[in-house]
């Protein structure tokens, strides 16, 4: 069995991926990034939709023995969206959670748990951007 997802985001997101990059630089009074030209396209679905979506692709058969780990692509995709269709006409299943509600979710959490995420801003290469020689955002 093969799923295909888009970006995650939610609670216990690593501080230097884009969402928790923008809210605690929003928190910090800092400039917040915008990477490239700002054509990138991208899909967000929240953390805990697509959990639900795999206990449910899981459920329809024992596909344990399928799974294989394979090399990562190398560079970085200009364009990291699906195509939900599949999952939609034929498991019937929807995000619960949409963008908007899920970001909110996320601020909060950033938000009411700064004893999980701050003691990782002192870990080396937090804050920088990662797949690039310099290191700078």
């Amino acid at each position: 069995m093969l799923t295909h997802c888009a970006n995650n985001y939610g609670p216990y997101h690593f501080p230097e991926k884009l969402i928790p990059t923008v809210i605690l630089n929003a928190l910090a009074g800092k400039p917040i990034p915008l990477y490239g030209d700002g054509s990138n396209v991208r899909d967000w679905l929240y953390v805990e939709d697509h959990a639900e979506a795999l206990l449910l692709v899981m459920g329809k058969g024992n596909y344990a023995d399928l799974i294989t780990f394979v090399a990562d692509r190398p560079g970085h995709d200009a364009r990291y969206a699906i195509d939900p269709g599949r999952m939609r006409r034929e498991l019937g299943w929807r995000p619960s959670v949409t963008v908007e509600e899920g970001l909110q979710r996320t601020v909060r959490w950033y938000l009411e748990n700064e004893d999980w995420w701050r003691p990782l801003l002192s870990r080396q290469g937090v804050g920088q951007r990662l797949g690039t020689a310099t290191g700078r955002p």
